[in-house]
C-alpha cells in the first residue's frame, strides 16, 4: 500500500485497516420466459439485457455480467441458458457466481394481452423476496413489452419515490440494441494519433488467473484473495513503459501537463518518493527525482506524474490505461505464473529492483531505460512488468474488490479515495515483483518511482 503525502498521513494509516467496502447485495438476472407465448431469443435477450442495464443504473445491486452468466448456464446438462427458469436450478448457478439475489422474469399472455412479471429470489434464503407485475400490454407489440418490463423493474426494486416510466412513444425499431449491463472500460475521444515508435502487444480474449495462487505462492497477502480465473476480452497494451520522450511530444503538442517538480521535492522530502508497502520491503529514502527534461533520460519511464496526467497522455495516444486485470493477464500470460518471466526468482538480470547486494536500482539509485531487462519480459514479451517504476491502472482500490468482483471484465470499485498501482519498482523487493502484487496511491499525487504505460480495447 502506498501513502499520499505527509499530510494525509495519519488518514492513509487508518485507511489501510478500513477500505471501503461495496455492500450491495449481488444480483443475477436470468432471462425472459414466455408462458402461453413463445417469445423470439433475440427479444428475450434485449429485455433482460435492459432490465440488467436498469438494476445497474439504479445503483441497488452489484450485477453478475450477463454474458458470464450465459455461458455457465450453457454448461448445464440442459446445454440452453433459455431452460433455467425455476428457483432450484437460478439457485445452483446463482450461488456459483456468488450471487446473493436472482432475477426472474416472465411475460405472460392472458387473452389477446400480456403481462410481465418480475420475481426477486433472494438465494441464501431459498425464498421469493418480492415479486412485481406490470400493466396489460400488446403481446406483439415489442415497445409495449418494453415499457411493461420497465414498470414491473420499477415496482420491484428502483428507488421508492422515483417516478414511474413512461409509455414508449418511439424507441426506434430494435430492441436488440438496447444497452449493455456492464460497460467496458472508459475509452477516450478521437485523438491525435499515437506518438511515433510506440509498440502495442495484442493480448488475446479468453481466461487468465487473477490474485495469488496459493499453490504457487504461501504468502497470499489479503488484498490479492482469493484467486480465481478471470474472462477478459482481447486488448493490446504498450510493450514498454511510456518513456520521457514520448511524454515530451505530448507536452509539446498542448495535449499534457508538464509534471509538478515542487510536487515530487514535497514527496521525496518526506520519503514519499518511495512510499512504504504493508507487507513488503520499503524502499530506501530519497529518490532519483524527475526523469522529465534530464539529459539522458529520454529512454527511461516517465516518472513524477499523477494518475489524470497519466490519463490524460493516453487519451491524446488514442488509448487509455489498462484496467488492473487487463494488466495482470498481460504480465502473467495465460497460465499465471508467479513472476513475468516464470518461476524463478527475481533478480538484476530480470528487473529493475532494489536488492541486498546492489541495493535500489540494482546499484543505479534511480530508473533504467525501459527493455533493459528482456530476461524479465513476460509471456506476451512485454517489458518491466516487475520493477522499474509502478504504474498507474484504470482502477480504484479496494483491498477487498478480489471477494465480490464480477468474473468478467472487472473494472474496479466505483468508488474509492486511491487509484490501484503494479508491477513494482526500483525501491522495491522480491515480494513487490510477484505478478499479483498491488498496490495504491492518490491519483492527485506523485512520486518518483511510479509511471504507466497504456492499452486499448480490439
Amino acid at each position: 500500500m502506498r501513502c499520499a503525502p505527509w499530510i494525509a498521513l495519519l488518514p492513509c494509516l487508518v485507511a489501510a485497516g478500513a477500505q471501503a467496502a461495496d455492500n450491495r447485495p449481488v444480483l443475477a438476472v436470468f432471462n425472459v420466459e414466455g408462458k402461453r407465448i413463445k417469445l423470439d431469443k433475440d427479444l428475450a435477450d434485449a429485455l433482460a439485457d435492459h432490465a440488467a442495464a436498469l438494476l445497474t443504473e439504479a445503483g441497488s445491486f452489484q450485477v453478475v455480467p450477463r454474458d458470464q452468466l450465459k455461458e455457465r448456464l450453457t454448461q448445464q446438462k440442459s446445454a440452453s441458458y433459455q431452460a433455467c427458469y425455476d428457483q432450484s436450478c437460478q439457485l445452483e448457478i446463482g450461488k456459483e457466481l456468488a450471487a446473493e439475489k436472482s432475477l426472474a422474469i416472465q411475460v405472460i399472455k392472458i387473452g389477446s394481452y400480456c403481462t410481465v412479471n418480475a420475481t426477486l429470489y433472494d438465494l441464501k434464503k431459498s425464498t421469493t423476496e418480492k415479486a412485481a407485475t406490470s400493466e396489460k400490454a400488446n403481446c406483439k407489440d415489442e415497445d409495449a413489452l418494453l415499457t411493461a418490463l420497465e414498470r414491473a423493474i420499477h415496482k420491484l426494486a428502483l428507488p421508492s419515490g422515483a417516478p414511474p416510466p413512461e409509455p414508449v412513444k418511439a424507441r426506434g425499431p430494435d430492441v436488440a440494441a438496447l444497452p449493455r449491463p456492464v460497460p467496458e472500460p472508459p475509452r477516450p475521444a478521437p485523438a491525435a494519433p499515437a506518438a511515433p515508435g510506440v509498440e502495442m502487444i495484442d493480448v488475446p480474449g479468453g481466461f487468465a488467473w487473477r490474485g495469488c495462487n496459493k499453490g504457487i505462492d504461501p504468502d497470499c497477502p489479503e488484498d490479492e484473495q482469493p484467486g480465481k480465473l478471470l474472462e477478459l476480452k482481447a486488448f493490446a497494451i504498450d510493450k514498454t513503459e511510456v518513456t520521457v520522450a514520448q511524454y515530451m511530444q505530448c507536452v509539446s503538442a498542448g495535449r499534457c501537463s508538464q509534471p509538478d517538480p515542487a510536487a515530487m521535492q514535497a514527496a521525496s522530502s518526506y520519503g514519499f518518493g518511495y512510499a512504504y508497502s504493508f507487507g513488503g520491503a520499503a524502499g530506501g529514502s530519497g529518490g532519483v527525482g524527475l526523469n522529465f527534461q534530464q539529459p539522458g533520460r529520454e529512454n527511461h519511464p516517465m516518472n513524477g506524474v499523477t494518475w489524470r496526467q497519466a490519463r490524460e497522455y493516453c487519451a491524446y495516444a488514442g488509448k487509455r490505461l489498462p484496467t488492473e486485470a487487463e494488466w495482470e493477464k498481460a504480465a502473467r500470460g495465460p497460465k499465471g505464473v508467479l513472476y513475468a518471466w516464470g518461476m524463478d526468482p527475481p533478480t538484476c538480470e530480470r528487473a529493475v529492483m532494489s536488492d541486498d547486494e546492489n541495493g535500489e536500482g540494482c546499484g543505479q539509485g534511480g530508473t533504467a531505460e525501459v527493455c533493459s531487462r528482456p530476461e524479465g519480459n513476460s509471456p506476451f514479451g512485454l517489458c518491466d512488468m516487475a520493477g522499474n517504476v509502478w504504474e498507474w491502472v484504470e482502477d480504484m482500490y479496494a483491498e477487498d474488490y478480489y471477494t465480490k468482483s464480477p468474473g468478467a471484465d472487472p473494472t474496479g470499485p466505483r468508488s474509492g479515495s486511491q487509484r490501484s498501482l503494479r508491477g513494482g519498482s526500483y525501491k522495491y523487493g522480491i515480494k513487490e515483483m510477484r505478478a499479483s502484487s498491488r498496490s495504491q496511491y492518490g491519483e492527485e499525487q506523485v512520486a518518483d518511482d511510479i509511471g504507466f504505460r497504456c492499452a486499448k480495447s480490439l
